[in-house]
């Protein structure tokens, strides 16, 4: 379905949404719309062999973890071990491969290149899609879910844990790597620790302490992590983080429109999803009966944040010190 026409530019009002109902799909809304009237999706996708996906291969984008925009494509990742690059204007998959590990987020880098993290995998992976001749590469992240990728400096930000969040003692962390895109290849800098008290510590639902998305402010240098206890506001720059700054638990995805400035965000209400996405600022609420989202963003551009061209195969300008 697609009733958006071709191109796809940014529309305040719009929201990619995935579906883990009914097998998995990409859900596109108005967010100012009733989700309960007939009608209201207007694109969808699902992997189906019309769109790209061999039946053999179904199988990978059953429980849709995350879809993001990226100007003429959808990136998509799937617990069932997919990620693929959709173009939106006919809904044809130009790029899939299964990552494994049970993907949470992907992200382009420069030259074509997909970025996966997946979570019980702890990994972060890179596929080549215009070379599908070079082996992926892999990189060990912990527990890794949510991924930004900040082309002003050349750096990929990787959300994960210091150890096995099912276990006690668990510390969410950011990872910070660098890109080199003649080699082919991240570099490890660091990582910034954003540690939960532990009169907080709860066993919960097999994990002490987690992180879910990652997501960058528009128009700063700031990203939004999520964790099982809160929403951190951390500035890419300058380090300064404030613990508790959104005190929301549970929060498997939030997202900022970068005209309006409303956040969104999803947490689960049966399991790890849910039928309802919330928002704020102003405040409001959308139920699409029978979904199962869990995540869901505002469908446009980051404004401040350059993504990568997936079409494009030279290399990148960085436009802030690294």
């Amino acid at each position: 379905m697609n009733i958006l026409g071709g191109k796809r530019m940014a529309v305040a009002g719009d929201v990619i949404a995935v579906d883990q109902a009914n097998g998995g799909r990409i859900c596109v809304f108005n967010s100012m719309s009733d989700w309960s009237a007939t009608g209201v999706v207007r694109w969808s996708w699902a992997p189906t062999e019309s769109h790209g996906i061999p039946a053999e291969h179904r199988g990978w984008f059953s429980s849709p973890s995350e879809a993001r925009w990226c100007e003429d494509y959808v990136l998509l990742a799937a617990s069932g071990g997919g990620v693929a690059v959709i173009r939106y204007a006919d809904q044809k998959v130009v790029f899939h491969a299964n990552a494994g590990g049970n993907p949470h987020a992907v992200e382009l880098l420069p030259g074509g290149v997909l970025v996966s993290a997946s979570s019980t995998g702890s990994r972060v992976t890179l596929f080549f899609c215009h070379d599908t001749t070079v082996v992926p590469m892999t990189y060990p992240v912990m527990d890794a879910h949510g991924l930004v990728w900040d082309q002003r400096t050349g750096h990929l930000w990787v959300s994960g844990n210091r150890s096995d969040p099912t276990k006690a003692g668990g510390t969410v962390q950011l990872i910070k790597f660098s890109y080199d895109q003649s080699a082919r290849s991240l570099t490890k800098l660091g990582e910034v620790d954003f540690p939960t008290w532990p009169n907080e510590l709860v066993h919960d639902k097999g994990y002490w302490e987690s992180g879910h998305d990652l997501f960058a402010v528009p128009e700063s240098n700031r990203v939004l992590l999520t964790t099982d206890r809160r929403v951190w506001d951390y500035d890419l720059r300058t380090g300064e983080k404030h613990p508790g700054a959104y005190d929301i638990p549970t929060v498997k995805s939030v997202s900022v429109n970068p005209e309006t400035g409303q956040w969104m965000l999803v947490r689960p209400t049966r399991g790890w999803v849910s039928d309802t996405v919330w928002f704020g600022f102003p405040d409001s609420i959308r139920t699409f009966p029978g979904a199962e989202f869990y995540k869901a963003r505002w469908f446009g551009e980051v404004c401040g944040w350059p993504h990568a061209d997936y079409d494009a195969t030279d290399t990148y300008t960085r436009t802030l010190p690294q």
